[in-house]
Parts: structure tokens; sequence; C-alpha cells
């Protein structure tokens, strides 16, 4: 709309208590006249008026008395008053009739017709016989405009009925010459006729106005009166019981704006005046911001992913201090195309996954003759590593019933390389660099969004014993950008791209304990009871949406926002390692913990660009607290220096769960 219909709203509702209070009279406007006319007024019998009379610029008013203007109200003939009424008038008619119609009834008369909130348009004349239902869809606030070519004319008996919460102060129509009511019409709404308004014997307006611009209003033995219109909260039209908490926030936050003086934009006046109460429940859920509640999830998804390839190396053998099995020289005084024993003698003992001590096993780990001299035994482990790894993992959080939360899938993927060295004979530090993407989704199609994502590390690992202590400090930059739609009650789409932050810290120990080896199971195992903590403060600077349609009335800002989550980590790992030949052997891998989450706020904080000082809250789903995490995969370590992981991990829990996969090689020499 134009602004008038919510400012009518209000000055129609407290004008009679202004005036019943003794307000100053020239302080009236247009919304407290019954009728107006533009060059004369005149009366035939007892007609009853509940509201100013007046004219401009005419200067004739006719038959008051028999007539009745009651108290407060008054008459007002081509005084202040009535001068302002008129130009006024002049404005608020012109906007009117430069709305855009909804529908085109142009033909059909509107009796018998059930009509719902919106703009219908008659290219030439408007007739009502009959009925006309105005349903307002349990909307109070609801708006009912008819913008006529022509003339308005009503048959003998005819009406206006108003149902579900339609309000005759919220009817408009909008003539395009002159309006006449048949005789004994019950109407309803405010009349406003570009040349005159004539109402026949006993037609009354029980809720409404009738107002000409240029020519005359004859009344004859008729009711005109005011009604105050009840400007119901946003958030009481919603309120049927299943109303959502963010569906609510964003009511709340438009009705504090207008109970502050806040003035809507036309486009905001139009969405809360021809929605159904069904209809604006589902507007007011699009319109909540819902990627914003995705982006930190998202965001610290992908970190995850990170510190878990960094992990995937320090916690194996090739990645820990030393080498995964000190495989010897070719200076070996041994024929290494003798044939290989099905079991040695002795069974090997391989130091796999990193979780046991460093220690030099080249002797043990293979058979009799398979190994170096003992003159090998003396060289020191591998001093550098350098490893490179692929992962992708996808994830989905159910929503939440109360808040509205709409259904949340994360896709992230990455390529990762690192290189470390052997500081200490018992600890490697390294560093890890990685570039990828993370994806999210949310159900309903209420938006979307993806961060390009750069990320470094600094990690290491020491062994004391057969315990081990790791730890890594990452940071990442997101580049992010999400978008949202808009299809309920406007069409728009809406865009924002800004920068967020991740800074994260994991530290894990354990101790691996060597199981017996047994006869009918070829190879070595050990089991790792291990612990982790992990931490993650993620930060998003505050920032903008932009609208596809060029119109900010719906654009949302968004406040920066910190969002600090700890995952705490107990399991057991497993591993158990096979010898393929001389130059290979192959360590299987498995985990079995429990994580527990705490997330944090993951919500952020809009507010209205059209509606300074409006704010609400962006509610995300909450994830899930405690999960159920497996993994399980294969490394191949070769004589040569070369290794190669394949893990495959997943995380289970009510409402939520994700599945990941990564792929790596790495080189030590």
């Amino acid at each position: 709309m134009n602004g008038l219909p919510t400012a009518k709203f209000v000055v129609v509702a407290i004008a009679p208590l202004v005036l019943a209070l003794g307000g100053d009279a020239g302080a009236q406007t247009l919304e407290s006249f019954a009728v107006l006319g533009g060059s004369t007024v005149t009366n035939t019998g007892s007609s009853v008026i509940n509201g100013n009379v007046g004219v401009s610029p005419g200067s004739e008013i006719t038959g008051f008395p028999p007539g009745i203007v009651n108290a407060p109200y008054t008459i007002h003939v081509a005084n202040g008053v009535a001068n302002l009424a008129h130009s006024q008038l002049e404005t608020t008619y012109n906007n009117y009739a430069g709305r855009v119609a909804t529908s085109n009834l142009t033909g059909q008369n509107l009796g018998g017709l059930v009509l719902t909130p919106g703009v219908y348009a008659f290219e030439s004349a408007a007739e009502l016989t009959g009925t006309m239902t105005l349903n307002a869809l349990n909307n109070p606030n609801a708006q009912f405009v008819f913008i006529i070519g022509s003339t308005l004319t009503t048959a003998s008996a005819s009406s206006v009925l108003l149902i579900n919460g339609a309000q005759g102060s919220n009817v408009t129509y909008v003539v395009g010459s002159s309006a006449t009511l048949g005789t004994e019409t019950q109407f309803a709404g405010e009349i406003l006729a570009l040349t005159s308004i004539t109402l026949n014997t006993g037609a009354d307006i029980l809720c409404g106005a009738a107002l000409a611009l240029n020519g005359a209003v004859t009344l004859d033995t008729n009711t005109i009166s005011l009604c105050a219109a009840a400007l119901v909260d946003v958030g009481d039209v919603i309120d049927d019981g299943t109303t959502t908490l963010g569906q609510t926030e964003v009511a709340n936050a438009i009705d504090d704006f207008i109970a502050a003086g806040g003035v809507l934009s036309p486009e905001w006046e139009d969405f809360l005046a021809f929605l159904s109460a069904d209809q604006l429940r589902l507007a007011l859920a699009q319109i909540a911001g819902g990627p914003a509640g995705a982006v930190a999830p998202a965001g610290m998804q992908a970190t995850s992913s990170f510190l878990s390839q960094i992990f995937g190396q320090i916690g194996t053998a090739r990645g820990g201090p030393g080498n995964s099995v000190a495989f010897g020289e070719e200076t070996s005084s041994v024929d290494d195309t003798q044939p290989f024993p099905e079991q040695p003698e002795e069974p090997a003992t391989v130091r796999v996954l990193g979780y046991g001590p460093i220690a030099d096993n080249r002797r043990s780990a293979f058979p009799d003759g398979a190994l170096a001299s003992p003159r090998d035994e003396r060289l020191d482990p591998s001093l550098w590593n350098v490893w490179a790894a692929a992962h992708g993992d996808v994830g989905k959080a159910d929503g939440n019933a109360l808040t509205g939360a709409s259904d949340r899938s994360v896709t992230t993927y990455s390529l990762s390389t690192g290189i470390d060295y052997l500081v200490l004979p018992n600890t490697r530090l390294g560093i890890a660099v990685s570039g990828g993407r993370a994806d999210f989704d949310l159900d309903s199609g209420y938006g979307e969004g993806h961060s390009d994502i750069l990320q470094a590390a600094l990690y290491g690992r020491t062994d004391i014993g057969a315990a081990y202590v790791a730890g890594a400090l990452a940071f990442a930059w997101n580049d992010v950008t999400t978008q949202r739609f808009q299809t309920m009650g406007v069409s728009d789409r809406f865009t924002a791209g800004f920068s967020a932050y991740d800074i994260s810290g994991r530290i894990e120990t354990g101790y691996r304990f060597a199981l017996p080896d047994m006869d009918i199971v070829p190879g070595s195992s050990g089991i790792t009871p291990y612990a982790a903590l992990q931490v993650q403060r993620f930060r998003t600077d505050a920032y903008s949406e932009i609208s596809a349609s060029g119109s900010n009335a719906f654009a949302l800002d968004y406040a920066a926002q910190t969002t600090l989550a700890t995952h705490t980590e107990i399991g057991v790992k497993f591993d158990h390692s096979l010898i393929l030949s001389p130059d290979a052997i192959m360590t299987l891998r498995s985990r079995i913990g429990w994580g527990h989450d705490e997330n944090g706020d993951m919500n952020a904080t809009a507010s209205f660009q059209s509606m300074p000082g409006s704010s609400f809250t962006v509610y995300g789903p909450e994830g899930a607290s405690n999960s159920l995490l497996l993994s399980g995969g294969a490394e191949l370590s070769l004589r040569n220096g070369f290794s190669l992981l394949a893990m495959v991990d997943g995380s289970i829990a009510k409402g939520a769960y994700s599945y990941a996969a990564t792929a790596s090689i790495s080189y030590a020499w």
C-alpha cells in the first residue's frame, strides 16, 4: 500500500477519544469524517451521522436538522478542518487509484461473491445485487480495496457481509465517477468517489464513510457511522496454538516497531493486509532468515573434518614420531626374493595407528631374514613425513518444531596437505593447510548457502612409553554466501556475502595395549582406549542481505555472532596388522566411541532493514548432544616410504547423523 491504511487504522481508532477528551478540532483529519462533499452536502429526513460532516471547497450543507451529527463530532463548512480533509482525500484517492490490482472483476456482479483480502479492479462500472461476503481469513488486519473505473451502484436491500475477522474500516471503494446506494442497502466500507455519492432512502453505511472529492453527497434518512479499526498485533493474528517461536519472534519485531511509532513501508502494509492468518504464518517462516542459522554449523563441520584429516596422520604410525614399520635398508644381507613364511615363529608386533611407543621393531616386525642386519637397526627413524588427503562428508540435523527451525543438510569436501618433522626421538611437529567448500541447505525451500574455506593448522604428537598425546591448533577463513527466497506475500530473492572465522583446537590422549598373538589369526593386534577434547570458536561478521528486486523492505541485517562449541570424545580404537610381503604391511583400523557436544549459541540475530531497531532471533537446528562414533579403514605401508590410507567415519544420534570418507597418501624419509 501507500502508507495510508495503517495511519487510517490508528487515527480512526483514536479520533473519537481525542474529541471526547476535548481535543483541538483543528487537529482533526480526514479519518474523523463520516461525510465529506466537494460541492455540497444535502440531507433529507432523520439521518444520523456518527462522524464529522464537512464540505470543501464548496460551502453549503443543508438538512441538519432534521439530520443529526452525534457528539463529539460536528459540522465543518469550508473551514480549516474541512479544507485539510479535502486535501487529504485528494491524496488518498490518487494513491488508492494507482494501486495494482490482484484480481480483475470487470463484468461480474458483486452480489453472491465471497472475496478474500486483495485489490479488485473494475475497468468500468461495478454493481452489487444481493449480498457480497468479505472473508478476512482470520486476519483482522485484512484489507479489501475495490478500484472502479466509473460508477458503483447497489440494488435495493443489498448488503455487505463481513466474516472471519473482516472489518468495515478496512474496506475501501475507489469510484471513478459516482456511487449510488439503493434503498435499504446495508453497506460497509469507505467510499472514495471522484464526483458524487447518493444514498437512497434507508441506505446505511454501518461501518465506513461517504467521501466525495468534487461533487455532492446526498442523503435521505440514512445512518453513517465511523468505526474504529482494531489494529491487531501480528503476533495475535498468527497465534493459533501451532505458531513456532521463530514466527512469534518475527511478528513481535514488527509489532514492537509499530508500537514505537514506526511507519511501515507500502510493501509491508500490503504484506500484512492481503494474507490470511495461515498464509501469514508461512510467510513469516520464510522471512525468518533461516540460512543464517546454518552458517556456524557448516563452518564448524568443515573445521572438524580438517582436524580429522590431521589426526588421521598423527594418529597413524607413519604420522607418529617414528616410522610405522621399521623396514630394513636395501643393504640387507638377506635375499628379499626368498619365500615369505606364512606365519612367523614369533608373531610380529607392529606399531600401528601411532598408539604405541616408538620402538625399534625392525627385528620383530618381519620373519627372520626379512629385515635388515643388526647394523641397520641402529639407523634413525624417518625424520620427515609429507602427506596429502581428500575428504568428503555429509551431515544432517532434524529441525525443531518448537522454534520452527528447518531440517539442515551440510556437505563438505576438501583437499589437505601437511608436512611434519621428528624434532625429538619421541616427538613430531608439523603444519597443514587445506582448501575446501561447505554447502548447506534448509528443508522446505527456506534457504541455502555455501562457504569457500581456507584452513591452516599446527599439530604435533609425543609418545611416552605406550601412551601418546596429540594435539592440533587450526584457523579457518570462510567466504560465505547465503540465499533465501520469499514466495508468500511477495516474490523476491535475498543474497548475502560475508566472512566468518573459526579458531579451533583438539587434544587427544590414549594408551595402546598389545593384544596376545593367536596362532589361528595371523598378524598382530592392539587396543587403544582414548579420550579427546575439541573446542571451536566461530565468529561471523555483521552483514546485510541484497534483494534481487532492488527493494530492501524484507531484506535483513545480521549482527556479528560468536559461537563457542565443545566436543568431548571417549572411545576405543582397534588395530590389526598383516604382513603382505617383505615390502608391504596392511593395517586394519576401527573405532567405536561416544561423543558429547555442547554446541553453544548457533542462532543468529537479525533485523529488518526497513524497520530500524527491529530485531529477532534466527533459529537453527540444535544438533545432537550425544552421539555414537564409528569408523573403519585400512592403511597400506610400503618399504619405500609410501603409505596409503582409506577411512570411513560415521556419527549417529537422535535427530542427527553424519558420515565421511577420507583417502590419503604419505611419504616418510
